[in-house]
């Protein structure tokens, strides 16, 4: 996995994402069970309609073609509505509605990001490989997760469950300059070369 440069940073940002949604899947049933005073039985419900989010978000990217040059911009465009989602629903904790919506949205990102992170992976290595290097994978996430909930859970009993999701929101962003910098040889050279001739 170290030795394996595509491997080690698709781990390292996996870990990042990781590292600022964990809190979060702690957190909602939480925010939105206070906030909205209605009952425990609200939680199913907006998990069901979470969970329905994340269906769209994967069911419209295998609609999408997509290559191997196209895919860093997709991850890190998803990547980077994901985290301002997630930072906008902390904004309005207080508004449980609004914050509801920023989530919906959130998660069809997420469930389309998912689906093209594992593919992104898989490509990388050979099948003698692959249990091995998911471990590896999961091992960068499950780091990634322990370390959030720990950040996390600070910024929330010192600053409050908004101020979390706003950082978590940010954090989210940190994975983006990952995927950037795994695009393919070609396309970084086409993209030097276009901005060369623009000057």
């Amino acid at each position: 996995g170290f030795s394996t440069r595509t491997v080690l940073i698709l781990s390292a940002a996996g870990a990042i994402q990781i590292a600022a949604w964990s809190p979060y899947w702690l957190e909602w049933p939480i925010l939105f069970h206070e906030g909205f005073g209605v009952g425990i039985w609200i939680i199913g419900w907006i998990y069901c309609g979470l969970a329905i989010a994340r269906m769209i978000g994967a069911e419209a990217v295998s609609r999408m073609s997509s290559d191997e040059t196209s895919r860093p911009g997709r991850v890190s465009a998803l990547m980077g509505i994901a985290g301002i989602m997630l930072a906008g629903a902390g904004m309005f904790q207080a508004r449980p509605k609004i914050a509801l919506a920023f989530l919906f949205v959130m998660n069809i990102c997420t469930g389309a990001v998912v689906p093209m992170l594992q593919s992104w992976f898989n490509e990388q290595i050979e099948s003698s490989q692959r249990a091995t290097m998911l471990s590896f994978e999961s091992t960068f996430a499950t780091m990634g997760g322990s370390i959030g909930l720990f950040i996390n859970g600070f910024i929330a009993d010192r600053a409050g469950l908004a101020m979390a999701w706003q950082f978590a929101g940010a954090l989210t962003l940190a994975a983006i300059p990952c995927y950037l910098a795994i695009r393919p040889r070609l396309a970084r050279i086409e993209i030097w070369q276009s901005r060369w001739r623009n000057e």
